[in-house]
């Protein structure tokens, strides 16, 4: 009968985010394409046989290790609706996985009895890795490794007096560890906070939470290799610049950083909007956690606290046994050393382009300033850490009343120089819409933002965060949990209801023409197209299985083939010289060149169109 129920858990737990997740996605039905897309998308096109080099100079690198699990999607079909859409599902059901995971992390190792808390925590805890349905990245995977490596370290906690599964866990830790360095980049951070990690576990237990003997050289071996197959696995698929460098890559960020951070040092003029960064994103990470993120804090601080000053007795009065609270500790300063890590990346980045944006001064529409509400990069590392805090909440649900007056006073100070020092900057940019934007009616048709959603939204989190905190007050854990999931359902449903942005209609007419005139005209295997970089990778989508060129200059002495543009001009000069226009919609023209070709579309009914005096 209980493993029936457990059945019936982990489905719930799967299902509710996956709908809630591909519902808004599958209402709208269109395609949301950006540059960063087709840079994830070109390992796995390639190894289906697809010829995306025509292009290679617009594509950023953003890692294989996901990309190519996606390779028989592009094997089955060359439809690119078919080809969004079930990739659109695959990152809904991995990130659903999560939900899993945690249910089983909470019932299994955590000691969580209540059933409907484990429920409402897991679905909640999987909303909040802020990965929307509206186009195609790497996050899906991203945040699933991530939950793997919690479970990985809780394990090493759970059984660090055993040797034979300290090293089974400590080489499974390394491959994970190995696996994300090709899913992307920034996930160098987890190998830099589970190194911390290793060492602060020694500083406060006196154990070693990995096998050294195992885990050093077995780590350094597999993090040398991964660099060097990811570097060659670049070279096969993507195009470096011309020193060498590949955009998004570890080499082309590494030494950017290292020449930011010593700018932003010298320029005392960066120092407000570095920390206006930081206080955008904890403000950001406050508001979308409905206020429990500053009980988090509390807890990690204590957590730090007990280990460092002398005479303090938190360990010993907190529940339930000392392996529990070790497993929680453990897990929640990995991954907020990986959030401050993160934080502290965002600051040095994008310290300078912030202080450039805040230099327009206030209420300038401009996406400089985008970085103060950032929370996609570390909202997965935030979901793992309100886990093991309401894990921690249940087990001490009247512990929060002597802390109270600490966590208002936080929340107070970062409420009050949210609207005082960061929202005039943006309050009528377009930069919070994603974040804020569901909560103030916002749609597509609004471009920027305004004061009074900032105002409507600084209401709503005061009133919420009042209700948390009188629920911790008095020991109700549920209600809490239930308020942010609610929060994040409605960001969800909204999004994708009225803030969905597709993009579609840059290559959707081509597409349309192409597939009628295959089978019969004997179309050419390359298009050039004489457009924008979006427009080339849209084109470059729809028409998956054709090689697309872009060309600076139309190329007028082109014997035989297509040629795409956004606009029609210079039509005497080109047909002049044999080419002949199709009218496909108002931004998508096609010229034909070559009798034989021009030919078979007449009789297969196309229009040309006259040439104009």
């Amino acid at each position: 009968m209980k493993n029936k129920v457990q059945r019936i858990d982990y489905a719930f737990v799967f299902f509710l985010p996956f709908i809630i997740r591909i519902l808004g996605f599958i209402g709208n039905g269109r395609l949301k394409l950006i540059a960063d897309e087709m840079g994830m998308l070109v390992s796995a096109a390639s190894l289906a046989g697809r010829d995306w080099s025509g292009i290679a100079q617009f594509y950023s690198y953003y890692g294989f290790g996901y990309a190519v699990l996606l390779t028989p999607i592009f094997l089955l079909t060359q439809n690119p609706y078919v080809i969004y859409w079930s990739i659109m599902v695959v990152g809904a059901a991995l990130l659903s996985f999560s939900a899993m995971i945690s249910y089983h992390i909470l019932t299994k190792y955590l000691g969580i009895e209540n059933r409907m808390y484990v429920l409402m925590v897991s679905t909640a805890c999987s909303m909040l890795a802020l990965t929307d349905m509206r186009y195609i990245n790497n996050e899906p995977m991203l945040v699933l490794v991530c939950w793997g490596l919690l479970w990985l370290i809780l394990l090493l906690v759970k059984h660090n007096n055993d040797n034979r599964q300290r090293i089974k866990y400590t080489i499974l830790v390394m491959l994970l560890l190995t696996y994300t360095l090709t899913v992307h980049n920034r996930l160098m951070v987890l190998w830099l906070a589970f190194a911390l990690l290793v060492v602060l576990y020694y500083i406060f237990y006196k154990k070693v939470l990995i096998s050294l003997k195992i885990g050093i050289p077995l780590g350094i071996c597999l993090f040398v290799a991964v660099l060097k197959g990811n570097s060659f696995v670049q070279t096969c698929f993507w195009v470096a610049d011309e020193n060498g460098h590949l955009h998004n890559s570890i080499g082309s960020t590494s030494g950017g950083m290292v020449s930011k951070l010593m700018n932003l040092l010298q320029s005392t003029d960066s120092w407000n909007a570095v920390f206006n960064i930081a206080l955008g994103n904890i403000y950001t990470s406050i508001f979308c956690t409905a206020g429990i993120i500053c009980f988090c804090g509390i807890l990690l601080y204590q957590f730090l606290k007990a280990h460092f000053a002398a005479q303090d007795s938190f360990l010993e009065e907190i529940k339930p046994n000392k392996s529990v609270n070790r497993m929680i500790e453990a897990g929640s300063v990995f991954f907020g050393m990986v959030f401050f890590i993160t934080l502290a990346g965002l600051m040095v980045q994008w310290g300078e382009l912030a202080a450039k944006g805040q230099a327009l001064g206030y209420g300038a529409n401009t996406s400089a300033t985008k970085v103060f509400v950032y929370i996609r990069y570390y909202s997965c590392y935030l979901s793992i850490v309100l886990l093991l805090f309401f894990a921690f909440v249940y087990h001490n649900r009247n512990l929060w009343k002597k802390y109270m007056t600490y966590v208002w006073l936080i929340f107070a100070f970062i409420h009050s120089y949210w609207f005082l020092g960061i929202v005039p900057y943006i309050q009528t940019s377009s930069v919070g819409l994603t974040v804020f934007g569901a909560y103030g009616g916002y749609t597509l048709n609004q471009e920027a933002t305004s004061i009074s959603l900032y105002l409507i939204c600084g209401v709503l989190l005061s009133v919420l965060f009042a209700g948390v905190s009188t629920c911790y007050k008095k020991g109700k854990i549920l209600a809490p949990v239930i308020l942010m999931l609610l929060l994040l359902v409605y960001r969800y449903w909204y999004l994708g209801a009225f803030l969905n942005e597709t993009n579609d209609h840059k290559a959707n007419a081509g597409y349309r023409f192409v597939k009628q005139m295959e089978g019969k005209v004997e179309l050419p295997s390359v298009f050039y197209l004489r457009l924008v970089k979006t427009n080339c990778l849209a084109y470059q989508f729809f028409l998956n299985d054709y090689v697309m060129v872009q060309t600076e200059d139309f190329p007028i002495g082109l014997e035989s083939g297509i040629v795409i543009t956004s606009v029609i001009k210079e039509q005497e000069q080109r047909y002049a010289a044999g080419f002949r226009c199709i009218y496909l919609d108002e931004n998508e023209y096609m010229w034909v060149k070559g009798e034989d070709l021009q030919q078979q579309m007449l009789e297969n009914g196309v229009l040309f169109l006259e040439l104009q005096d």
